[in-house]
């Protein structure tokens, strides 16, 4: 299955991609393409932010400094998508395991795309942002646009939790699908797996 194919599929009958990858013999291959593909997108938009002096808008979890953050995360973005992956799917395949049929590299199929498609919604606002800046704007002018209550302040905080809801439902189904469990070890497996994900989001990536 493609990559254009497989996000196309997870946007609207994610249910039936997941089944598909979770039996076909490079179901891995390809969520795992699709993943790392997203991954490369994040460190060349944080590589693009770096080079236009952009500054992180929320204190770093790591003793990291936060004038060259996003230098740095060109560099480890790639590998912390990589590691979320292993560790959220390892959780889910566990958690699952009771009465459940599939595999672990069919938890990894399903799982890589449900994590990396939501995640294209949160990159656009990181590119606008690289685009913005390289086009000779200002960091200062989107944070004025956003500092205020109003539409900005609204989309800029709403849509990254629309994202992530959307994160943990297609995590949810995916582990059903891969699993063949029912709803409730799906749901507590599919959580489990995105805040795992989710975590090491907000710890690494800014």
């Amino acid at each position: 299955m493609t990559t254009g194919a497989m996000i196309i599929g997870i946007a609207a009958r994610p249910g039936r991609t997941f089944r598909t990858l979770a039996t076909e013999p490079r179901g891995l291959a390809s969520g795992a393409r699709t993943l790392l593909a997203v991954g490369a997108l994040y460190a060349l938009t944080s590589a693009g932010l770096a080079a236009a002096g952009a500054l992180i808008t929320a204190p770093p979890c790591l003793v990291f400094s936060p004038d060259n953050y996003y230098a740095l995360q060109a560099f480890f973005a790639l590998p912390v998508f990589f590691l979320a992956w292993l560790a959220a799917a390892g959780a889910a395949y566990l958690l699952s395991r009771r009465r459940s049929q599939g595999t672990f590299e069919g938890m990894l199929a399903v799982l890589a795309p449900a994590l990396a498609v939501p995640l294209i919604v949160i990159w656009f606002f990181a590119a606008a942002l690289a685009v913005f800046l390289a086009l000779g704007g200002s960091q200062e002018e989107i944070m004025a646009l956003t500092t205020g209550p109003g539409i900005e302040q609204a989309v800029a905080f709403g849509y990254p939790i629309l994202a992530a809801a959307w994160l943990i439902v297609l995590s949810v189904l995916a582990v059903r699908s891969a699993r063949r469990v029912g709803w409730i070890r799906a749901a507590g497996a599919g959580l489990a797996a995105g805040f795992i994900f989710l975590g090491f989001l907000i710890v690494f990536i800014r």
